[in-house]
Formats: C-alpha cells, structure tokens, sequence
C-alpha cells in the first residue's frame, strides 16, 4: 500500500470514529443545553476582555475579567484569563483625571449608597451592560467617598469612560430601571441592579457609579 492510500485510509477511519463518537452522544439523550441569557451576557463580557487584552491593554481586560468574576464566582474562563494577569494597579491619565473632577460634582453623592440587594435580574442586566460601549466605553474606574448627605463616608466608583448613551437608549435596551430618582434641575438617576445611572438635564448619560463590590 502506497503513503497515498495508507493516508486516505486512516483519514476514512479517523472519520468514521468521530462519527460514531457524534451519534453515540446523541444517542445517550443529553445534548449541550443551550445557552442562558447570563450565558450569553458572560461570554460577550469575556469577549470584551479577549479584545482589550489582544490590543494590548492588559490592565483593562485584567478589570473586565474582575467584574465578571464578581458576578460569577466560579466562572473558568474569566478565571483563566484573570489569573496569570499582572496586577499592576490603576494609572489614571491626565483625560480620565479631568473628567472625574468635570463630572463628579454632578452626581449626587446621595446615591453612591444603598444600592439594591442582588437579584438574578438585576446581575443579567448589569452583565449584559459590560458589553455595552456606548454605556461603558471603559471598564475602569476611580474611587469616589461622600463627604456629605446620606451616604457620608461611602464609598463608591464611577466608570471612567465617557458614555455616548442617552437616557432614552438606556431606557429602550434594557427596560423599566428598579428604582428612578428625578431631581428638580431636570437630571434623573436609574438604578438597574448594582449600577447607578446618572443623567444630565440634556438627556445624555453623564456617569455611572457601582458600589465597591469588585475592590
């Protein structure tokens, strides 16, 4: 037998074994479950961190996989990915510092507190809003403490990117909020799940504030 058909023929037998590997699986009556919502909304979060990390940012995507994991625990990918990542501690550059002083005045520290308790649909909401850029176009974030009000030595965090979000958008993508504050110069705050939502009186989202539940 030439190379030419001993190959031909391992190849035909490979195949008939995975083959019969396929049909012996469907045969035992437990095919893959489908993927859940927070499935879905997990590996998109991955997703994000894969990207991040491939362009270079390591301290981003080292972020992305933290929060996800502060959703889920027990997720390997994200521990796969988090884990071999350095710790290099957060640099805020010089835009990201302006606009914490720009837009801190700006949110009420009121609501950098008592937030709602967790809930599965408050955690699918708030995992399917890391994949969203336009909401969260960074996943970092600068540490905020009240010094007034009701939430007086809080602490809390505001997501450093600049969101291009409108409140209507964040409105149409992800429902009814669980709780919406109106304040008397026009400015509104939704909460959905652990996020704080914070909108200016043009309608466009301003920040959005976490509590410390990653730190």
């Amino acid at each position: 037998m030439n190379r030419r058909i001993l190959a031909i023929t391992i190849l035909s037998v490979l195949s008939l074994v995975a083959c019969g590997q396929r049909e012996e699986h469907q045969a035992d009556g437990v095919p893959n479950p489908p993927a859940t919502p927070r499935d879905s909304a997990i590996s998109a979060a991955i997703a994000r961190g894969d990207s991040v990390l491939a362009a270079g940012d390591t301290n981003e995507a080292r972020m992305v996989y933290r929060v996800v994991l502060a959703f889920d625990s027990a997720n390997v990918e994200a521990r796969k990915r988090f884990t071999p990542l350095p710790d290099r501690g957060l640099v805020v550059s010089d835009d990201e510092a302006q606009r914490v002083n720009k837009v801190t005045p700006a949110l009420k520290s009121d609501y950098w507190c008592n937030f709602p308790a967790r809930s599965d649909s408050g955690e699918l909401i708030n995992l399917e809003m890391l994949s969203d850029v336009r909401l969260l176009p960074k996943l970092r974030s600068a540490g905020l403490r009240a010094q007034s009000g009701k939430c007086r030595g809080m602490d809390a965090f505001l997501m450093l990117g600049q969101p291009t979000s409108t409140i209507a958008q964040v409105r149409e993508r992800y429902g009814t909020p669980q709780a919406e504050a109106k304040n008397p110069n026009g400015s509104v705050v939704l909460t959905y799940g652990r996020f704080r939502i914070f909108g200016g009186r043009d309608g466009k989202v301003i920040g959005v504030v976490l509590p410390p539940f990653v730190s």
